[in-house]
């Protein structure tokens, strides 16, 4: 069961968070909030008229459209998630091959560079059929999903019972910065933060607020301040990401499986973020006896600056922000008092960061106490420190804007 509620979830969260049809770029709101619920197992009004409200930062704006697949003739059932499990992996890997026996035809064609300068508007056409082919998987998915669930787009009121609201409220282009820093997205962010906070409050929600809008740690800890819930039901993505990616970069620096490296990178999920190497440790080994100081240092610069990395590459990034989501839904979903890294409110440092805790269906369950160098130590406290004053800073322009004005 576990396995099905992910399938449903990637759909949802991948289709829906990551915005598939990212090439509409720049649009962003603060208008509404994405929820999932588990208890929402009814399936969807069939609609021939479907309307798009896509968006790359925005929380989740459902989108629905009419188009089929191509290779489709006849319609698949899709009302159970067993059906939509094979649906999804049918389409796929049809549209896959496809792609790979025109790209072998293409190839056969040309095969020499003269060719090849002979023929660009073809390669170009086949590359943007890869991206037009792309689209049409991802509004597939949302059909296939909008089968089994009721998608309500733009209704705070439909928020009040679902199990987890996903916050992905943002502005992606302001990471478009000389500093590569998560803040220069703040202004945006805490405006946006305020507004729904307003709405989200009148809820009467019993689940959790799992946030992954940046700067993840101090957008957290507004939504705590301005909708008044309890901190261990408000949480965010953290360091969560950064941690799986400095366990990718050891692992391919040592040859070995990313899974058997375990550690953390802790506090800001930004610049001021470290990567705690007295608690990596690889198949069970110090890090420490393994590399050299230069190499850990580099392992680390490439954990801090992967998210920038596809950023540049791409102008988004969308797949590891959107599975990192997808882990924290299921673990809260499934109950499993999972010790993870995730941004939460940190009772020593008096705001939030990354820092693992356990994690279950009532949101932060337990803390986890890490013994750390003196060196970490004091990293830990600068980054606390700086997202500290930066809340505190939007916290007094908010109230002073909206709550002081209107006195």
């Amino acid at each position: 069961m576990k396995k099905k509620i992910a399938i449903i979830l990637a759909i949802l969260t991948l289709t829906s968070i990551t915005a598939c049809g990212q090439s509409n770029g720049n649009n962003s709101s603060s208008k509404t909030e994405s929820s999932y619920s588990s208890s929402d197992n009814s399936k969807s009004e069939k609609s021939s008229h479907k309307e798009s409200t896509s968006n790359t930062e925005d929380t989740t704006l459902v989108e629905e459209t009419t188009k089929k697949p191509e290779s489709s003739s006849t319609k698949k059932d899709v009302s159970t998630l067993d059906g939509i499990e094979a649906a999804v992996s049918e389409d796929v890997e049809n549209t896959i091959s496809g792609l790979e026996k025109e790209f072998d035809s293409l190839k056969s064609e040309i095969d020499t560079y003269d060719k090849y300068l002979q023929n660009t508007s073809e390669i170009e056409d086949f590359y943007n059929k890869i991206v037009k082919t792309n689209e049409d998987v991802c509004i597939r998915l949302y059909e296939y999903a909008l089968e089994y669930a009721n998608i309500v787009v733009n209704d705070y009121a439909a928020l009040e019972d679902a199990d987890v609201i996903i916050s992905s409220l943002g502005n992606i282009q302001l990471q478009h910065n000389a500093g590569e820093d998560r803040f220069a997205e703040f202004p945006f962010t805490r405006e946006a933060v305020y507004q729904v906070s307003q709405e989200l409050k009148k809820l009467d929600f019993k689940g959790i607020l799992l946030v992954i809008s940046n700067p993840v740690d101090a957008v957290s800890a507004l939504y705590q301040e301005f909708t008044g819930w309890p901190r261990e039901r408000v949480i965010g993505t953290g360091t969560l990401l950064d941690t799986a990616r400095m366990k990718a970069a050891v692992g391919d620096d040592l040859s070995v499986n990313p899974k058997s490296v375990s550690g953390y990178n802790l506090g800001e999920h930004g610049n001021s973020q470290f990567t705690a190497w007295s608690q990596v440790k690889v198949k069970g080994q110090d890090i420490t006896e393994l590399t050299s100081e230069e190499e850990r240092q580099n392992l680390f610069m490439a954990s801090m600056k992967g998210g920038h990395k596809v950023f540049y590459g791409k102008g988004y990034t969308s797949y590891g922000i959107a599975s990192a989501a997808l882990r924290l839904v299921t673990i809260i979903l499934s109950d499993a008092q999972e010790e993870v890294a995730v941004s939460s409110y940190q009772e020593a440092y008096q705001t939030y960061l990354g820092y693992p805790v356990i994690l279950g269906r009532q949101g932060v369950a337990a803390p986890v106490h890490l013994f750390l160098s003196a060196e970490e130590n004091r990293l830990l406290e600068e980054s606390a420190n700086l997202i500290r004053n930066r809340v505190q800073e939007a916290v007094a322009f908010l109230k002073e804007k909206y709550v002081n004005t209107r006195e």
